[in-house]
């Protein structure tokens, strides 16, 4: 009988390892599949975050182009508002060189 109920323990003790060995074994597994969903989750939002800065890269240079693309535009427009006083200072003289000759020619005829 002592034997009997030796032996029981003894089976009862066997499954209960066995029984905490496997629930071992899946926690090991699930702590390894939790690992690789992080690992997973983690290179996904590094490549997300690979591609958000590239994008804000792209859009700063954009910004930059178009930026110096209107400071270029202002100094051309600011150049050729010189350019325009410039041509019409000369039409102004012109004009007046002009207007004095026809005055002198006046002068002579009236003369």
């Amino acid at each position: 009988r002592k034997e009997r109920e030796t032996a029981e323990t003894l089976e009862a003790l066997r499954v209960e390892l066995a029984n905490s060995t496997m629930s071992g074994d899946e926690q090991l597994q699930a702590s390894e599949k939790r690992r690789k969903d992080w690992e997973d989750e983690l290179a996904k939002l590094t490549a997300e975050l690979a591609e958000l800065k590239a994008e804000m890269e792209r859009q700063e240079r954009e910004a930059a182009e178009a930026l110096e693309a209107l400071r270029m535009e202002l100094a051309n427009s600011a150049m050729s508002g010189d350019e325009q006083l410039q041509a019409s200072e000369r039409g102004r003289k012109d004009f007046e060189a002009e207007l004095a000759k026809l005055k002198a020619e006046l002068a002579e005829l009236k003369a």
